[in-house]
């Protein structure tokens, strides 16, 4: 592998993307990508890499939607939001096995849209 002109490979400084210290980005860099619809990294077209290095670093809520599965990637700011989605569709699965949970959804629902949590009895 030809090194680049600061000493280190081509190949390192793929391993090394996206660069930057956000937890997005440390996860991004640790999921082995060949096993998903996108590949692996050192196959991204270069528009997409230089969109993921513009979103993680982001203050802004950002999320996109890439490829014909449409993955989504997302920065750390919008990583709440992708939270309360999974456990609220989580807890609408659950009452599709549980009748007796519909509350419980219910009880979700409010206390995620007004920040409140139940009371516990």
């Amino acid at each position: 592998m030809k090194p680049t002109s600061s000493g280190t490979s081509r190949k390192s400084r793929e391993d090394e993307f996206p660069l930057g210290g956000s937890e997005m980005g440390a996860l991004v860099r640790a999921l082995d990508w060949s096993k998903t619809s996108l590949g692996p990294i050192s196959a991204w077209p270069a528009h997409l890499k230089a969109v993921v290095s513009l979103m993680l670093p982001a203050q802004a809520q950002i999320v996109l939607f890439w490829g014909p599965q449409l993955v989504a990637l997302y920065n750390d700011a919008w990583r709440p939001v992708v939270l309360r989605l999974l456990s609220v569709q989580a807890l609408r699965a659950l009452v599709a096995f549980l009748p007796n949970a519909a509350s419980l959804v219910s009880l979700e629902a409010r206390s995620s849209t007004t920040g409140n949590r139940p009371a516990s009895s």
